[in-house]
Formats: structure tokens, sequence, C-alpha cells
């Protein structure tokens, strides 16, 4: 009996050893494989890119192109179609370019013809196994031309607390003088004016806000806004504050990763409004408040500009400052509304409404500087 008991033991150790052995098979074919893909969008540009220094032709530009990249050392390089053209070859061997780890990056792109409606130009490093690009480098509609260089690292799975890449421009910066007392004129290396978008891409990437919560139309505005951004609800003030101070009457946040409250804050709009005397220009305005505003920050104008009005001048100001050894950059438009409403019968007052928008300097580019020119020239005030 006991010599049976001893064999059953031996049997039960072996299926067990078996199904241990098949449990670890199968997590390691359940193993995230490394991947990797190259995407760009640029409609009207000649575009040339080289990772880890090699070109890779088949991006010429003139339309949306997606590729997959591979390792150097993946050994698939050794099996290519051997009666493939030699030009499909090399294009294919051009793939095997990529590391576990740090990689370099080139990008060069510049306007193709004279396009009637420019597009933004995107290029992105993606992974499945990535929530989030792992690099991106996008220019606005105005931008002609431009070259970058940079490093990401990229692995098989994402790694805690990743954040993307945002690969900066290298076009030349030219000086400009500050409008602002007190202000310091510094090298111009932003977006400022941009050309009017392509309808396709805000047909593709914004959305029409219809912001009319509050009882006093006053306080009501529509506006367009890109699809990844959130709209934060802000109470009405129980009246408009007649000394020039400043309500806010909308917030616009865009979150890391998209869309979730508890991310962190990439990119914050905000929409504000204002009682101001009736002979104070919308310029004169924003030339005292942005001092208030910022008092306790070292602020550099980096460039504004004054335009002219029936109501007076407006003016758009981007300057920047540091918060915690890190560099954000603030872009601001002011401009003067008639009060037609009847609301407020006392004193000559005119509306003034402020949009404002705060990023960290490396996503200016990329989130921060077409969004605030989207929903500037769309701000519909007091719409129904």
């Amino acid at each position: 009996m006991k010599r049976y008991l001893n064999a059953a033991i031996l049997i039960l150790i072996f299926v067990l050893t078996g199904v241990i052995t098949s449990l670890s098979n199968e997590e390691v074919c359940m193993a995230k494989e490394f991947d990797a893909s190259l995407y760009v969008s640029g409609d009207d540009r000649d575009v040339t890119i080289k990772i880890n220094g090699i070109h890779l032709s088949m991006i010429k530009g003139g339309g949306s192109e997606l590729i997959q990249l591979y390792l150097s050392d993946d050994p698939k390089i050794k099996t290519l179609p051997p009666g493939m053209p030699p030009e499909m070859q090399k294009e294919r061997k051009e793939l095997f370019c990529i590391k576990k780890g740090e990689n370099s990056i080139e990008i060069a792109f510049k306007e193709k013809g004279k396009p009637e409606f420019p597009s933004l130009f995107t290029v992105e490093i993606r992974s499945f196994n990535y929530k989030v690009p792992v690099l991106m480098y996008v220019k606005n509609p105005d931008i002609k031309e431009g070259n970058a260089k940079g490093t990401f690292k990229i692995y098989a799975d994402e790694p805690a607390g990743f954040t993307t890449v945002i690969l900066q421009n290298e076009e030349k910066k030219q000086k400009v003088t500050s409008e602002l007392k007190g202000g310091k004129a510094m090298d111009v290396q932003y977006s400022f004016d941009f050309n009017e978008l392509n309808k396709d891409i805000i047909r593709q990437n914004y959305v029409a806000v219809p912001y009319n919560i509050h009882k006093n139309k006053l306080f009501n505005f529509s506006i367009l806004m890109n699809k990844n951004w959130n709209g934060v609800k802000v109470a009405e003030p129980a009246k408009l504050p007649m000394d020039g101070s400043l309500a806010e009457i909308g917030i616009f946040n865009l979150y890391s990763p998209s869309h979730d409250p508890k991310g962190d804050i990439r990119a914050q709009l905000i929409v504000y409004i204002a009682g101001i005397p009736k002979d104070s220009s919308a310029a004169d305005y924003l030339d005292k408040q942005i001092p208030m505003m910022f008092k306790n920050q070292k602020i550099k104008i980096i460039k504004s500009k004054t335009t002219g009005t029936k109501l007076g001048p407006t003016k758009d100001i981007l300057f920047s400052y540091s918060s915690n050894n890190t560099i954000f950059l603030s872009r601001i438009c002011a401009f003067k509304v008639k009060d037609d409403t009847k609301a407020y019968l006392y004193g000559e007052k005119d509306l003034l409404y402020l949009i404002q928008i705060n990023t960290q300097e490396n996503y200016y580019e990329s989130f921060g500087a077409e969004a605030f020119y989207v929903s500037k020239v769309s701000f519909q005030p007091g719409a129904e």
C-alpha cells in the first residue's frame, strides 16, 4: 500500500510540475512584444526624417504616413524577400532602425507649393504598449519650414510615470521689442500669428462648445475647442464686477492622460469678463492688469501686438515666467464689446473679455498655441 501511495505522490508531483511549466510558458507567450511606429501628417510639406542617423526614405510628406519600425537587431531583417527590387529592399532595411532605450531623431520639413489652406504638421513615435505617444512634434499651419533634433527612449512596456517627449523646433530666432512697461525683450521662438485653419482640420479635431449655463447672457459664450480638451464649469458671479476686476466665466483643461480629471493638467484656457470705463481701452486695461495678475512672478515679454478697433485698441501678449524651476508661457488677448443688454444701467461701462492660456513651455507649440488661436477667433460673447 505504501508503495502505491509513493507512486501516486510522484505522479502528482509530475502533474503539478507540468502545470507550473505550462503556466510559465503561457506567461512568456503573453509578454508584450516590442512595438514602435512612426506617424507623419504633412499634406503640404516635403519631409525628411532620420532615426539614429538612418534616413527613412519611405517618408516623403504630402499626406498622412504610418510605418512600422523594427529593432536594429531584429532577425526579420535577414528574411526579407530576396527577389524584392533593390530600391524596395533598401526602404525595408531602413525600417530596422530603432533600439531599446535611447534613440535620436532628426526632422526637417518645408512647405510644398503654395497651399490654399495650410495644415498642421505632426510627427509622432507611437507604441501600442504605451497609453500616450512616445514622442510628439507639432507645428502650426503658419510655420512654413523647420528643423528639429532630439532624443527619446522606448521600451517594450511603458515605464511608470512616463510622459510624452515634446520635441522642440530649431527655427531661427528674432528679437522683438516689448510694448509692456517694465517688460524685457527676449528671443522669439514661438508661434504668435496664425493663418486660417483648414476646414478639414477643424471638422476632425474641434467641436463647438455653447457655454450657456448662465442666467445672465453676459456670461454666455460659444467657442470652438479641441476634442481632447475638457470644459470645467464655473459658477456665475452674483453680479458683474464693475470695478474692473476679472470674473472667470469659463475654464478648459487639457489633461494627461486625455480626459482624465485626476491626471496632470498640460494646459489651461480661461475666459474672463470685466466691466471697464468707456474711456479705457482693452490694451490699456491689459497693460495694467498683467502686473496685478502676476505680481509674485517675474515675467518676460516675448511678443505683443496692438490692433485698432471701433471700441479702441485690442491687445495680444505672449510672455514667460518660471515656477519651481519650470518655464511657463502665458498668452492673453483682451478686447471690448458694447453692452446692449441694459442689465446694468449705472455708470458708463463697456464689457471687456479676456482669453488666456497657460502651459509649460514644452507644450505651447503642441497643445497651447493653436487652441488659443481657435478659441480667440471663434469666441462669440453673449451666445444663446
